[in-house]
């Protein structure tokens, strides 16, 4: 039996775009995680499938946005700290890039199944 491959999942939530501008940042996330991690998952972001709402203390209704979720898992235990300052400098970028006061990252372990792979080359 193939033992589980263990690596730390990160969960990341953006604006949905709007503008061309913000349609390339995506992109640009999205390609820079597939190289970082080997892969990416993500949801459409036209038309967005995931909102988000919080309680915005100064309204009495909540506050809302359509959201892109986008999971990455990265061949590194959650404690990592090159892990630890990539994901701060990107949540910093997409803060600034999608005009937000906070861009929502998590991470946590993930043991992926690998049983019934095929054996990489090599």
């Amino acid at each position: 039996m193939t033992p589980p491959e263990a690596r730390t999942r990160i969960t990341l939530l953006l604006p949905a775009p709007l503008t061309p501008t913000q349609y390339t940042r995506i992109d640009q996330v999205l390609t820079e995680l597939t190289q970082a991690c080997g892969g990416v998952t993500f949801s459409s972001p036209n038309p967005s499938v995931f909102a988000g709402r919080w309680v915005n203390p100064s309204k009495e209704e909540p506050d809302g946005d359509d959201l892109v979720l986008i999971l990455a898992d990265a061949p590194v235990l959650p404690d990592a700290l090159s892990l630890a300052a990539y994901l701060s400098n990107l949540k910093l970028r997409c803060q600034r890039d999608f005009e937000q006061d906070l861009v929502w990252i998590t991470v946590h372990r993930v043991d992926r199944i690998t049983a019934h792979d095929p054996t990489p080359p090599g």
